[in-house]
């Protein structure tokens, strides 16, 4: 919402092209986010590498943003801060999804050596 609000005054000839795929990969990984909610096992944690890779994205499309001027500092200063905690907590929620998974016949192999 905050995304969509900040960016109206973006130039026009920014507005299709930087800004519209900054909001579409914001509401993407609030998708991708969900759908891992709703998952099991490896399915969750596939889930949670999209999110993690669109999260960065988003980091860097941000950066892009307020260097061209569609966000102010301010805003794309908050934008980043929520992104970069929301990219923290992603992390953590991989890492503890992935910790229960049981160990692939490889990784078995790798751990016996």
């Amino acid at each position: 919402m905050k995304l969509h609000e900040t960016t109206k005054k973006a130039p026009k000839e920014l507005r299709f092209t930087l800004v519209q795929r900054l909001l579409s990969e914001s509401v993407e990984m609030i998708v991708d986010i969900d759908s891992a909610n709703r998952a099991r096992g490896q399915d969750r944690a596939e889930k949670l590498e999209l999110a993690k890779k669109r999260n960065a994205r988003l980091d860097v499309l941000l950066f892009v943003a307020m260097e061209q001027r569609c966000l102010s500092k301010d805003a794309a200063a908050q934008a980043i801060e929520h992104v970069d905690n929301l990219g923290k907590q992603l992390h953590g929620w991989h890492l503890s999804t992935t910790s229960r998974l049981p160990l692939s016949p490889a990784q078995k192999t790798e751990i016996s050596k």
